[in-house]
């Protein structure tokens, strides 16, 4: 062997031992663990924030809406309360820190090494919105019973030990604004820029968000240091379930069979304003009704005109259901009666989705992909939105709920 190959060789495996050692020593990067809480369940997500790109972890789902203890009137009973629910987060929680994500799709180092822990998050979105107007008393208790089993676990001195003493933990009903604004700033993250729009459809909501400076209701919001000033506004009742919901309540039976799968085979000179003249979502002078939250009057239901900075966005992105738009759904679930997944009411949606669209002021839109949750740890990280003023909690008549103790 010789002397330069003996060299080379050791300078290769210091270079090696070096390297696994910066490995080995690496410092864990910061963590945010989310809980979806959706209508159909609450899934755990862990986001690795790894040097300005995001990593996520999925969890495990637990397969009981949020609201449902809340619509039960159900405090306790196996499997279903809410101080059940509060204490199958806290499983869900450890299960995570113990053994991992539920599917190891990036590599996993075990919890104490990859992630150091800055907050755990149990955020619901319209349809809890819902069930806190309903019964705001049982959800002030249901979030009571939400955050207590993980605020004691943290207090334990193992969890100390391995976690520090500075992990937050929130737990609450986003307001309308937040939800729009966290879908914004997942596209925004994807995208790597700021001057677009987005409009999502949800199941109990529809939301709408873009940058406007001179917008009259935009709340100022913080990324990277930056400042600007964003429009974002949910209209609660407009997502396909209840909106659909709200249709089938309110139509005159002359009209059964307007917005029916395949109609256009009964009736051949049938056309998309046959269905649209049957819901009453918008007024004749232009404005959107937004069912649910409370207008000035102290009642559900108001009326609400977007401003006219919608039409100078210069680019619009489409998510929830609106990113699954086909140009040919119409033709698909009112011409030829294929309902795919929506059998009763996919010709209905495909009208009303192209209708609200319409009526938001967006003509061109690319359909996207946007996961709230990114941007909810995003915001969380860079405090992005100011204690004062703060989103509305337009759904209730007196304001947002405080957590009973």
């Amino acid at each position: 062997m010789t002397a330069t190959f003996r060299i080379t060789t050791l300078v290769f495996i210091f270079a090696n031992l070096l390297i696994g050692g910066q490995v080995a020593n690496a410092k864990p990067m910061d963590c945010y663990a989310i809980f979806d809480a959706g209508s159909s369940g609450t899934r755990l997500y862990l986001y690795e924030d790894s040097n300005g790109t995001w990593i996520r972890y999925e969890g495990s789902k637990l397969r009981k809406p949020l609201a449902k203890p809340v619509l039960e009137n159900n405090e306790w009973r196996s499997g279903l309360g809410a101080r059940d629910v509060g204490w199958m987060i806290r499983s869900s929680m450890l299960r995570m820190m113990n053994k991992g994500p539920e599917e190891k799709t990036s590599p996993w180092k075990g919890f104490k090494a990859t992630c150091n822990l800055r907050a755990i998050d149990i955020y619901a979105t319209a349809g809890m919105r819902l069930a806190e107007q309903k019964y705001p008393e049982r959800s002030r208790r249901l979030w009571s019973a939400v955050i207590q089993p993980l605020r004691q676990m943290l207090e334990s001195d193992k969890m100390k030990h391995l976690l520090g003493s500075d992990v937050q933990v929130h737990a609450r009903t986003l307001t309308g604004f937040e939800e729009g604004l966290y879908a914004w700033l997942a596209l925004r993250d994807a995208k790597k820029k700021d001057n677009f729009g987005i409009i999502e459809m949800g199941g109990a909501s529809a939301q709408i968000a873009f940058p406007c400076e001179q917008c009259e209701d935009a709340l100022p919001v913080t990324i990277g240091g930056t400042t600007r000033k964003l429009f974002s506004y949910s209209f609660l009742g407009a997502g396909s379930t209840e909106a659909y919901k709200i249709y089938e309540k309110n139509r005159q039976s002359d009209q059964a069979s307007d917005c029916d799968l395949g109609v256009e085979q009964t009736r051949p000179q049938w056309k998309p304003q046959d269905c649209s003249r049957t819901f009453s979502f918008t007024t004749a002078a232009g404005g959107i009704r937004d069912f649910y939250n409370y207008g000035p009057k102290g009642v559900p239901g108001r009326v609400v005109t977007l401003p006219k900075a919608v039409s100078t966005v210069p680019e619009w992105y489409a998510t929830g259901a609106f990113g699954y738009l086909k140009k040919d759904d119409i033709e698909k679930t009112c011409g030829e009666g294929k309902g795919g997944h929506n059998q009763k009411k996919g010709c209905f949606l495909s009208v009303y989705f192209r209708d609200f669209i319409s009526k938001l002021g967006v003509r061109e839109y690319h359909p996207s992909s946007s996961d709230w949750t990114l941007g909810a740890v995003i915001c969380d990280r860079d405090h992005c939105l100011p204690e004062s003023p703060r989103p509305q909690c337009h759904w209730l008549p007196k304001g947002c709920l405080e957590a009973a103790n």
